[in-house]
């Protein structure tokens, strides 16, 4: 039997359970092609627990999986994001960065699967700075839209300061970001623009 060519998807987030729009999204996207032309090999963080927990469900929407460590979500998140404000990047950009990540996407890549996925913006900074096989990123505009409607509603100079610096990093890196893959696919009507 002809082994199917590898498809391999890069989430930012740990897919279940599945009670975001985002995660409800990738799931459904991932089971619709679970079975068909590719085999689907799923990179994203994960809890020791939650690739424990959710193993029959991550087994329904890909083929392999492999998790790179990441720490328990807390009440304090927000707090231990504030230093990310110096980044050159926007903080929900920065704070997904990860060294493990970036060394699983790497060895994934090197074994020069068919296709591979970034899912969302978030996704880009765990890629290599170029990549080697075909390259899609599904995208939509919903972080820079959520800076700029924080920016229309915010009346203290600082708060405004704050969000502008936000949109201008996100809207960069956007622009950046967009240009390493070969397709980019929209995930409304209204991303296209």
């Amino acid at each position: 039997m002809k082994q199917r060519p590898e498809l391999l998807f890069v989430s930012p987030r740990f897919l279940f359970p599945a009670d975001t729009g985002g995660a409800i999204r990738t799931t459904e996207i991932l089971r619709g092609m679970r079975g068909g032309t590719f085999r689907i090999r799923l990179l994203s963080p994960a809890t020791g627990d939650e690739k424990v927990q959710y193993a029959s469900q991550l087994a329904e929407i890909a083929d392999e999986w492999e998790c790179w460590p990441t720490a328990l979500k807390s009440g304090t998140r927000s707090w231990r994001r504030m230093p990310l404000l110096i980044s050159s990047l926007p903080v929900p950009i920065a704070s997904d960065q990860s060294s493990a990540g970036r060394r699983l996407v790497a060895t994934a890549l090197a074994r020069q699967p068919r296709v591979v996925v970034f899912d969302f913006l978030h996704s880009v900074v765990l890629a290599p700075n170029s990549l080697s096989v075909p390259s899609v990123l599904f995208t939509h505009n919903v972080e820079a839209e959520l800076f700029e409607r924080n920016l229309h509603y915010t009346k203290h100079v600082w708060g405004r300061a704050l969000w502008r610096n936000q949109l201008n990093k996100m809207r960069r890196f956007e622009t950046v970001a967009m240009r390493r893959f070969d397709r980019v696919v929209a995930v409304t009507e209204r991303d296209v623009a």
